[in-house]
């Protein structure tokens, strides 16, 4: 065989025959078709080789297994052991990632895939707070004083003016408690009745309304109020049942229409708690509404002259 450069006489083993040394394959000149053509294939080989090289879940998760292995028998170390990020580059990665969520941060399909992971981490771990008390732990005591005057994040806000909210409730539709869970509540409430109730105030829940309080008077205050819970704002037809009239100053025999108001049945169970607020809160937003006068948690009215009407 001859070869292209040189014009020698060559047996045809270096490459493929077409020069007889390196010096003569790396001094030829190739024209720009030829350089296309060639950068095209290069790219074509390398595309097919890395779509080849996608691993399978299967091979994934027994990859992953191993690296814990190699991880947990001191086979293989992290890279990370033993350094640090400096001051300059941890405050690059909380600016970079402070108040982004992970669909932020990334598309929505590797968030949805982050989220899966972390779930599944964290499935039958025990939390590392169970058990201990601001008492005997300095953690959870120096957690504890951190939230003092802290303002919850969901505060004043529902699942009707709130999407992370409506997310939450929308997930834990059709989800039931194991009879694991069930029964710990059970046992957690038993001889927890009466007077021992946490929720206790006399037994001033049997007491009877009076007469007034009646269908016709619960619908005079359902349409003044427009069918319409008046914490949440939603509407009679997106509920399965009629609206629950609430008295505002917890008073069963005063049901007047000015110590009265609409509230749908999740809005009404949070008013059995924390009722130096709601009182106050709710005859604001009568007399702001409908202009009713209030004072010392009484509706000022004439109740003589109302009797005799």
């Amino acid at each position: 065989m001859i070869c292209k450069k040189c014009n020698k006489k060559h047996d045809g083993s270096f490459g493929n025959g077409l020069f007889c040394c390196m010096n003569c394959a790396k001094s030829r000149i190739l024209s720009i078709e030829t350089k296309i053509k060639i950068s095209e294939g290069l790219k074509k080989s390398y595309n097919e080789g890395r779509r080849s090289r996608i691993k399978s879940e299967e091979s994934k998760n027994k990859l992953s297994l191993t690296l814990k292995k190699q991880y947990k028998n001191g086979e293989r170390k992290s890279p990370m052991l033993g350094r640090h990020h400096t001051i300059k580059t941890k405050d690059k990665l909380s600016k970079l990632f402070l108040g982004k969520t992970f669909k932020e941060r990334y598309n929505k399909e590797k968030a949805d895939i982050i989220r899966k992971k972390i779930s599944k981490s964290s499935k039958g771990r025990e939390p590392w707070c169970k058990g201990l008390t601001k008492e005997t732990d300095d953690r959870v005591r120096k957690m504890n004083e951190l939230k003092k005057g802290s303002i919850p994040w969901n505060k004043g806000l529902t699942k009707y003016n709130n999407d992370i909210l409506m997310k939450i409730s929308e997930n834990q539709i059709g989800r039931k408690c194991s009879k694991e869970t069930i029964k710990k509540i059970s046992n957690s409430l038993l001889g927890l009745t009466g007077n021992k109730a946490r929720n206790w105030r006399g037994g001033i829940a049997y007491e009877p309304y009076d007469k007034g309080f009646n269908n016709n008077f619960k619908r005079l205050i359902r349409k003044r109020d427009n069918q319409i819970c008046m914490l949440c704002l939603i509407h009679r037809e997106r509920l399965n049942k009629s609206l629950c009239v609430h008295h505002i100053n917890y008073d069963k025999k005063m049901s007047i229409p000015e110590n009265c108001i609409s509230l749908c049945n999740a809005c009404h169970m949070k008013t059995n708690g924390n009722r130096k607020h709601w009182s106050p809160f709710f005859q604001s937003l009568l007399s702001e509404k409908y202009n009713y006068q209030y004072e010392n948690n009484l509706p000022i009215i004439n109740l003589e002259v109302k009797n005799d009407k």
